[in-house]
């Protein structure tokens, strides 16, 4: 009986871990969208590309420039643009493009900050937290960071 109860409440637990996960999800990516230019200007600016990451040439020896497209795009939830659409044969431009970027980026480091939560209460399975956290964000985050790489090489080239 006593095992049944530990199953049941370690059960609860991570259907609670889940909830948090999809539900902080959602309302961060809603406040994101809701985010005026000044406040993305401000996240731009932290999140700028740093020398070291050069023209993304090294995110592409990571391999990011063939699994990219594999990922998922919520940036048209709550009113904003997938990504894809910004192509040569999308409609907006470089800014909004770069706009989107940072975002989206915003919104994957502060996921993967909160989302590590559920670790506090998962008992055994702590390890839950920290791997979702990791493995639902930092993808995401490698990509927007050679896109933004990408574009601030593109910027340089082109007047």
């Amino acid at each position: 009986m006593a095992r049944a109860t530990a199953t049941a409440s370690l059960a609860i637990r991570v259907a609670l871990a889940i909830g948090w996960w999809v539900g902080l999800s959602v309302v961060v990516g809603w406040v994101a969208s809701r985010l005026r230019p000044r406040g993305l200007a401000l996240v731009g600016t932290f999140l700028a590309t740093r020398s070291f990451e050069g023209d993304g040439h090294g995110y592409e020896r990571l391999g990011v420039r063939r699994w990219k497209r594999l990922l998922p795009d919520a940036g048209g939830a709550f009113g904003g643009r997938r990504k894809r659409l910004f192509g040569p044969r999308g409609t907006g431009g470089r800014e909004a493009l770069a706009r989107e970027v940072d975002r989206a980026e915003a919104v994957h480091w502060c996921l993967l900050v909160v989302q590590w939560a559920p670790a506090l209460w998962l008992g055994p399975l702590w390890w839950l937290g920290p791997a979702y956290a990791i493995g639902a964000n930092v993808p995401f985050i490698l990509v927007l960071r050679y896109v933004r790489a990408r574009l601030t090489a593109l910027g340089r080239r082109r007047p």
